[in-house]
């Protein structure tokens, strides 16, 4: 009897471990997954995805496909352009992100500053903002890329201009 009591509490806590574990591994699977999103190349979806995410957290609703938000890569003509916002007077507004930039690019964070800009401009309808700090820093991820300010958009810093993007009377 000894023995069936052992193998039935060895057994219990085998299955009990490994229900453990399939949980916490799909607990993960949810966490990683990343949301679809209608007239958005695939390959921008976790991008879009942080922006809705970071904008929630700021209470704001992000309606990406109520303000009909087409996103693209394809190649821009300009030079030294990473993304433009297309705003016609009536349809879709139309995000194209550069191709040579978006594929030539390993820094994830300056990819998301782009991106994230575009999105700002296409969405929020904000303006570029050149002011910066006294040290001369930028302000905004709004800013031209022509003015005089200097981008610090890093992971340490990240949060304070996303703060920005979504309140642009933060500063």
């Amino acid at each position: 009897m000894k023995f069936c009591n052992t193998i039935n509490l060895i057994f219990t806590l085998l299955l009990a471990g490994t229900l453990l574990f399939c949980s916490a591994c799909a607990n993960d699977d949810e966490s990683t997954e990343v949301k679809e999103y209608q007239n958005v190349d695939e390959r921008l979806w976790t991008y879009f995805q942080d922006f809705e995410e970071a904008g929630e957290k700021r209470g704001f609703e992000v309606d990406y496909r109520g303000n009909r938000i087409v996103a693209l890569i394809e190649e821009i003509e300009t030079d030294h352009i990473g993304g433009q916002c297309i705003q016609p007077p009536s349809g879709s507004r139309r995000i194209i992100i550069d191709e040579d930039f978006f594929t030539n690019t390993e820094d994830e964070l300056i990819k998301e500053l782009v991106i994230f800009h575009e999105i700002g401009h296409c969405l929020l309808d904000r303006d570029h903002r050149d002011d910066a700090f006294q040290n001369g820093i930028c302000k905004s991820i709004m800013r031209t890329g022509t003015g005089e300010c200097l981008d610090n958009y890093k992971n340490s810093t990240r949060e304070r201009y996303l703060d920005e993007m979504f309140d642009p009377d933060a500063f």
